[in-house]
């Protein structure tokens, strides 16, 4: 009897417990007295740090990118050396064309990162659904299939249908003012047409400076396709060191970046002033005995036996480029001898050019070769 008094004391609460019904929002009730504490624990972890790429890094990439497009243009080209295309398909923009879009499709196409990218621990993410940042700050997806396309298009085709569209332009004379072929309203078209390209193209590269600056501010968006797409080169991994060592690449650099300088430079500089000024350098720093000795055997003193001081090799020089003149030709009426390219061009260019022999000043009428046996 106890028993079945406790059993119905124990099982007289059970019962009660299962039938007492929950309202229907508890679990909204709950939420709202967990909030604060959750609340509390979100504020206490810290936020996602500022998410820094190195901008040399992202340009890097950019150039390892262009290299290997070049590398592999020159590797298809060869394949037609036999063939004696390669010259043609080495500056075709089909050729370029080719092989960027075959990068591009293999690797931002199929959800990837460039070649040069990869080298150095970047991907492209999606910048308008990157959310928060995650924890590190490089959390996002990558980009979606409309981008991929529009970002292929505007740095891919984007440059081959401008530079075919140049050249057609070119080629057709847009830019030139006549009115024979086509007639006046055609003419007026075509000339609108090439203004509005040129305005284009001072525009974009207006747009493409500011966004460059913009770059080195706060480094995002390395080109004007990358910022219209919203695709920005983040880490791919937050703690990965840098996959290849510069220092190759910095020799290359330099050295590059030094042959164009000489490029530049050297024909802005006169051979004929430089063995000038190398000649009165060792003058002055050779004893004044062997000047006077090399003056003589220049001259002819010793070997012609000539007596004046007045070196003999003088007077076959050039006047305008201090040089012996290759191909020799005599101004007339004053019979002084020039290098032929010197006086031709002197005389084209100044109608009145007058002889710059020392003490000469005469106006050159008329020029003939210089004889071989009296060279």
């Amino acid at each position: 009897m106890s028993t079945s008094t406790a059993v119905s004391a124990t099982s007289g609460p059970q019962r009660a417990v299962s039938t007492v019904a929950l309202p229907e929002n508890a679990w909204e009730l709950a939420a709202d007295a967990a909030a604060p504490e959750i609340e509390r624990l979100r504020l206490s972890i810290a936020p996602a740090p500022p998410l820094r790429v190195l901008r040399v890094s992202q340009l890097d990439a950019g150039r390892l990118d262009a290299e290997l497009s070049e590398l592999l243009r020159e590797q298809f080209t060869r394949v037609f050396s036999p063939s004696g295309t390669a010259a043609h398909l080495k500056s075709s923009p089909e050729t370029l064309l080719f092989v960027e879009l075959l990068i591009f499709v293999l690797s931002v196409g199929r959800g990837r990162a460039t070649p040069g990218a990869s080298l150095l621990n970047l991907r492209y993410r999606d910048q308008r659904a990157k959310g928060d940042g995650g924890r590190t700050g490089i959390e996002g997806p990558g980009l979606s299939l409309p981008q991929r396309i529009a970002l292929g298009f505007l740095t891919v085709g984007g440059r081959y249908f401008w530079s075919r569209l140049g050249t057609f332009a070119v080629n057709e004379g847009w830019s030139v003012q006549s009115t024979t072929r086509q007639g006046w309203t055609n003419w007026q078209v075509m000339r609108a047409i090439w203004q509005v390209m040129r305005a284009m193209e001072g525009w974009h590269k207006a747009a493409s400076l500011a966004n460059f600056l913009l770059f080195l501010k706060n480094g995002w968006y390395r080109s004007l396709a990358e910022r219209l797409v919203r695709a920005r080169l983040v880490y791919e991994q937050p703690t990965m060191n840098r996959a290849i060592s510069f220092d190759y690449m910095n020799r290359e650099l330099v050295w590059h970046e030094l042959s164009e300088l000489l490029l530049f430079l050297l024909p802005l500089i006169s051979a004929a002033k430089v063995q000038q000024w190398v000649a009165k350098l060792g003058a002055s720093l050779l004893p004044q005995s062997a000047v006077t000795l090399g003056s003589r055997l220049v001259g002819g003193g010793v070997a012609g036996g000539h007596g004046d001081s007045t070196p003999r090799s003088q007077s076959n020089l050039c006047p305008i480029c201090s040089t012996t003149p290759r191909v020799p030709f005599v101004a007339s009426p004053c019979r002084h001898v020039y290098c032929y390219y010197c006086l031709r061009a002197h005389c084209m260019g100044d109608p009145e050019f007058k002889c710059q022999t020392e003490g000469c000043g005469v106006r050159i009428t008329a020029m003939a070769r210089q004889c071989s046996a009296s060279i």
